[in-house]
């Protein structure tokens, strides 16, 4: 932000500079202001750069002129360690980078220009071995190399190059032959040599580095060495493994080579070991891992003696233990999609896109479009409908050559015809299953599976497979939910009243938009009776599904998960463990006491969000679902939730509101340099000043607690049991206006699960909220600096 100024700066006076000789000295001028000021924020930056190495916890402190940024890392969350030696850096200097990934967070966390990197690495591998994980390197399972083929092939794919370099510099190198004197012969011929030197010491390079490539599965880690002059030395808990990825292309096949993809518990990062012929023997090492290795560490959990409505209920496992319980074995068992019920799926389809491209014909040839111009939207009409046709083709392939399965300790998916391709998520990563169905598939007799891993990005489907009427329960067992009693039912409660809150940004728009509709139909052109026609069909529809559909939509609260089950044709049931849910929202609709809430499950954030409309009291429910999910309200005790709230509510921890000044500043501005924006400001300031408002923060005695908006009351929380770690961060208006920020991050989460935004006494909440969620007693020892 702050080059971007000073660019803007040195730019703007170059306009308004006429002179030739002014403007180039004020682009001099400019450039020389923007090169001093990046290596003087390069210089604070290095100066500020800290890593703290406590028992528990790696703090990292880092900055710049304008900014401060505080990050702290639990030892027993980190999912991936890497060691990075670059070239021509370490050599000459000894200087390297240890990069490190949390279950929480899809971001690096990178320790910069270490002065022993080797030496901080080992430091790092030893806290986790006192946090928790073996890490001894043991007994090794698997070790490979890419052979020659696999490095032939890698630089094979990189010979395009090449051949764009002849295509485009022999002809220019041609030209220049037409230079005078001795230059005609010196340029091209330099030319030509610099090209060929760069391309062959870059596939000798790039030949060299696939070469130096070690991958080793040991029964506690997989560890990896790769690079030939830039060195990267990295290690993986055999605990974090989530999910692997053998891909197989048909040049592969023939070449004898696979493609293995890991994927860490919740860091949102793959690491792909890429040319290796044993990729059969390294996906079963993997899986040996899976059904020998212990569970990863977890937080302490609160102690049973500490009695007390913030603790967890006695009379049922707490999350921590739950989510250690190893996964049981389970007889394994394959299965393939229904060909019949995919097969009509698919003629369906191909049936409704010849309706669409009929009726679209038929309506503009009705409403008069010209022949060519119909002629040429046939055209592409026909080209989506190849392109539909080639998908249609692969899946009817894959109906056949897929193959899904239930392994004792992981459930898969298999393709194999020309490419192979097999994805497979470990039991004791599983999130969640969801169970889908419609018309079709209840006609044949099948079902679709879905299932939830914590560190893929996206889901494992099994598609239309037949359903003996048990093969949910085998499915639950793999993500260790088991056949247990319903105690609570918390139902969706439609209503005309709640819908009209739900639906107010809608009802706005409609008020606004039928008048104008009904103006031009009888002042410019009937045609727009059928968008008044479209309306009304809407909000009539709206009316006469709505109360049929939320009648179907519950909330089931088991001894151990949640089920919600949605839908009325197309029908799904979403299943996950109480401690899998890693934080709650709730979204109160204006003029009800009805609204929305959103289980937030461990996993891919788009994807793993379950939301359940139209449940009444939503916004007294909120606390009591924290302690229930969180096992300090007994299960059995869940018809609490109905009850109204206490007329005396503890007080918390600590309170914190929004400075205005942040929000307002960037909105004026950019108003006034965005001319047309500042006609709105007499509108967009006083809603700024209301949101800001709005929003507060409080950290209460078990949980993090956000609310905010104007219309729709939303309240999110994040049970400390849940928080992976926090950081801490100042901007440049943080600075000037003396606040800061606070981000928070749970296990599972590629992204922020809470934004603690521009307040005040931002270092006492960070304090306190460190302290509060901080697993276990930490020694007040003077930590290591290493810088």
């Amino acid at each position: 932000m702050t080059l971007t100024l000073l660019l803007a700066v040195a730019g703007g006076t170059a306009l308004v500079v006429w002179d030739q000789v002014a403007l180039a000295a004020a682009v001099v001028l400019g450039l020389a202001l923007v090169g001093a000021v990046v290596f003087c924020d390069a210089l604070v930056a290095y100066r500020k750069e800290r890593y703290l190495f406590f028992d528990q916890q790696i703090v990292r402190k880092s900055g710049g002129i304008l900014r401060d940024n505080h990050t702290e890392l639990n030892v027993a969350n980190i999912t991936h360690v890497q060691q990075v030696l670059r070239w021509p850096r370490y050599p000459l200097f000894g200087v390297g980078e240890v990069v490190i990934d949390s279950a929480g967070s899809g971001e690096h966390v990178r320790l910069r220009a270490l002065v022993d990197p080797q030496g901080v690495y080992d430091r790092v591998r030893a806290l986790m071995r006192e946090n928790g994980f073996p890490l001894t390197y043991a007994r090794r399972l698997h070790e490979e190399q890419p052979p020659a083929v696999a490095v032939l092939r890698e630089v094979g794919g990189e010979l395009t190059g090449v051949a764009m370099l002849l295509i485009f510099g022999l002809p220019t190198a041609g030209a220049l032959t037409g230079l005078p004197g001795a230059w005609g012969v010196v340029v091209p011929l330099a030319l030509v040599v610099l090209g060929l030197g760069w391309v062959g010491g870059s596939l000798v390079v790039r030949s060299l580095d696939l070469r130096r490539r070690t991958y080793t599965v040991y029964s506690d880690a997989v560890v990896y060495n790769e690079g030939f002059l830039t060195r990267h030395n990295a290690f993986l808990p055999a605990e974090n493994l989530a999910d692997s990825n053998t891909r197989q292309t048909m040049f592969d096949r023939v070449l004898g080579l696979y493609d293995v993809t890991l994927s860490c518990q919740g860091s949102g990062q793959e690491i792909v070991f890429r040319g290796l012929r044993g990729g059969p023997q390294l996906s079963q090492a993997l899986d040996a891992i899976a059904s020998a290795s212990t569970p990863a560490p977890v937080a302490e959990a609160p102690s049973r003696a500490e009695a007390g409505s913030d603790q967890v209920a006695d009379d049922r496992p707490t999350p921590a233990q739950v989510a250690s319980t190893p996964r049981e074995a389970i007889a394994p068992a394959a299965f393939q999609m229904h060909a019949p019920r995919a097969l009509v799926a698919y003629g369906i389809g191909a049936v409704l896109a010849v309706a669409i491209v009929v009726l679209v014909g038929v309506v503009a040839w009705l409403a008069g479009v010209p022949l060519a111009a119909l002629a040429g939207g046939n055209v592409v009409i026909i080209l989506l409908m190849l392109g539909a046709v080639v998908r249609a083709m692969r899946g009817v392939v894959a109906v056949f050559v897929t193959r899904f399965e239930f392994g004792p300790h992981s459930v898969k998916r298999r393709y194999r015809l020309l490419q192979s391709h097999e994805t497979e998520y470990a039991n004791d990563k599983l999130t969640g299953v969801v169970y889908r169905s419609n018309p079709l598939d209840r006609l044949f007799g099948t079902c679709t599976l879905e299932f939830w891993s914590i560190g893929a990005a996206k889901a494992l489907v099994f598609n239309h497979v037949r359903d003996p009427g048990d093969l949910l329960q085998r499915a639950l067992r793999h993500a260790g939910v088991h056949s247990q009693q319903a105690h609570y039912a918390m139902p969706s409660a439609w209503s005309l009243r709640a819908t009209a809150g739900q639906s107010l940004p809608t009802i706005v728009l409609t008020a606004i938009g039928l008048p104008a509709l009904v103006a031009a139909a009888l002042l410019v052109s009937a045609w727009f009776w059928a968008g008044v026609c479209v309306v009304a069909l809407f909000w009539l529809l709206v009316l006469i599904w709505e109360p049929v559909y939320y009648r179907r939509c519950v909330a089931l609260f088991y001894d151990a998960h949640l089920e919600v089950r949605k839908g009325v044709l197309f029908r799904r049931r979403y299943h996950t463990l109480y401690p899998n849910v890693k934080h709650v929202t709730t979204i109160r609709y204006p003029f009800v006491d009805r609204g929305t809430i959103l289980f937030q499950v461990a996993g891919h954030a788009a994807e793993t969000r379950v939301a359940l409309g139209f449940v009444a009291g939503v916004a007294a429910k909120h606390e009591r679902l924290d302690r229930l999910l969180s096992g300090r309200l007994p299960v059995e005790q869940a018809d609490a939730l109905d009850q109204p709230p206490a007329a005396d509510p503890t007080p918390p921890v600590r309170f914190a509101r929004p400075a205005l000044a942040n929000t307002l500043v960037p909105l004026v501005g950019v108003s006034l340099v965005l001319l047309p924006l500042a006609a709105l400001l007499p509108v967009t300031l006083p809603w700024a000043v209301m949101a800001v408002r709005r929003r507060s923060y409080r950290i209460e005695s078990y949980r993090l607690v956000a609310c905010s908006g104007v219309i729709f009351a939303r309240q999110s929380s994040i049970v400390f049991e849940k928080i992976d770690h926090i950081q801490q961060a100042q901007g440049l208006l943080n600075k000037v206006f003396g606040n800061g920020n606070i981000q928070v991050y749970t296990a599972g989460s590629d992204t922020t699960d809470m934004s603690v935004r521009h307040i005040a006494d931002y270092q006492p909440f960070y304090d306190q909220l460190r302290q509060q969620y901080a697993s276990g007693p930490r020694r007040q020892a003077e930590p290591s600096v290493s810088a």
